[in-house]
């Protein structure tokens, strides 16, 4: 779903975990291609992998060549295939946060992209394992972690 709704900025100060070890997402000034009206943000690479998949999170999945790692892949590739089946709904669900025709539009053209749109070259399948890809090990990625870490003090 992060992928879908654009949410970015995950690092250790947008995450929390609360007692039962559940983890909650929070600060969303990230979502939907919004981005704070930071001018050095805007400029910045940051969002340029389709979603952030650490080194952290894959050494977590025993690595890339692990069957922990291909489960995990075969899973985006199913929700990814699922989503499409239903993009009206999940469009239509998202327009509501859409205030101007101009938004909406804007949406709905984003949207499109991320699922490759109506006819993605080598299917949907093939279109949602590139994503994975794209996103491992992604070096814009890692810029952006070092960024927040160095700068702001964040570990990502």
């Amino acid at each position: 779903m992060t992928y879908f709704l654009q949410v970015k900025d995950r690092h250790n100060a947008n995450i929390l975990i609360d007692k039962a070890g559940h983890i909650i997402h929070i600060d969303y000034g990230y979502i939907l291609g919004e981005r704070p009206n930071s001018e050095m943000l805007q400029s910045w690479a940051l969002g340029q992998a389709p979603f952030k998949l650490t080194d952290e999170y894959v050494d977590l999945l025993d690595g890339p060549n692990s069957a922990t790692f291909r489960q995990f892949e075969e899973l985006f590739v199913a929700g990814f295939v699922a989503i499409r089946k239903h993009a009206g709904r999940v469009l239509c669900l998202l327009e509501t946060f859409a205030s101007t025709p101009a938004q909406k539009a804007a949406l709905s053209a984003a949207m499109q992209q991320r699922l490759g749109g109506p006819s993605p070259p080598g299917g949907a399948e093939y279109f949602a394992r590139c994503l994975v890809a794209e996103s491992l090990g992604n070096s814009l990625t890692k810029a952006y972690d070092l960024y927040q870490q160095r700068f702001i003090g964040i570990a990502a």
